[in-house]
């Protein structure tokens, strides 16, 4: 027995849209040689029917009570009850059989199954909705992440700003301590120089002093050798 679906979910079973039925009766000539009865939930075969027997025997009785005696009454052929998974459509079932395989094949639509359709339909959305609240998940975890990692790399590009400013200071406090070093060094030569200029000054002006009292020293001198002289 196969069953036909339509393409699913995998992980949910679906009632197929029809059931195909195959029996395999070497001995069968012709088709109207078979008893067949198809009910909702229920298939039964018989080889050879009622029919045929009576056929065979020559025997013109109309009543159908003892058609169906004789029938139980001969030795069959081919026997079958089939139970169906699911109850079919028996108006809209279709039976064909090929005289060359010896093959009746009954093709038998199954019934609309509204409560697993509802199911399946609940499942699906439950399922959607577990996909959903996973992705939502993913993205809250993946938002949360990328937020850290924004956040982190924020603070690090603080922290080495940070830095950066710092030595910006100190390479501008070492820069100023330099140049008044070199102020203060130029202000000492400048007045070391102005010192040593004043110095000099004072020097050439005492030397100049000095000679003049020795050059008046020996002109006094001179004086009072020339008086000494006239005196004598």
């Amino acid at each position: 027995m196969l069953d036909h679906t339509e393409d699913i979910d995998s992980d949910i079973v679906r009632r197929p849209e029809y059931l195909k039925v195959i029996f395999v009766l070497p001995l069968v000539q012709s088709a109207s040689d078979i008893d067949l009865d198809v009910e909702e939930k229920k298939i039964s075969l018989r080889f050879p029917s009622a029919d045929s027997i009576q056929s065979n025997n020559k025997q013109n009785n109309s009543n159908k009570q003892q058609q169906q005696q004789q029938h139980q009454q001969t030795n069959l052929i081919y026997k079958a009850d089939v139970n169906l998974p699911y109850p079919i459509r028996v108006d809209d079932a279709q039976a064909k059989f090929d005289t060359r395989k010896k093959e009746l094949e009954l093709q038998l639509p199954t019934q609309p199954d509204y409560e697993k359709q509802l199911q399946i339909k609940k499942e699906r959305e439950m399922k959607r909705q577990l996909e959903r609240q996973q992705i939502e998940q993913q993205e809250q975890e993946e938002r949360e992440e990328y937020e850290k990692e924004m956040k982190q790399k924020q603070e690090q590009q603080e922290q080495e700003e940070k830095i950066r400013l710092q030595q910006e200071e100190q390479q501008r406090k070492q820069k100023e301590q330099k140049e008044a070093q070199l102020r203060e060094e130029k202000e000492k030569q400048e007045k070391e120089q102005k010192q040593r200029l004043e110095k000099e000054k004072q020097e050439k002006e005492l030397r100049i002093r000095q000679e003049k009292e020795r050059k008046a020293k020996i002109v006094d001198e001179q004086r009072r050798i020339i008086i000494k002289l006239i005196e004598r």
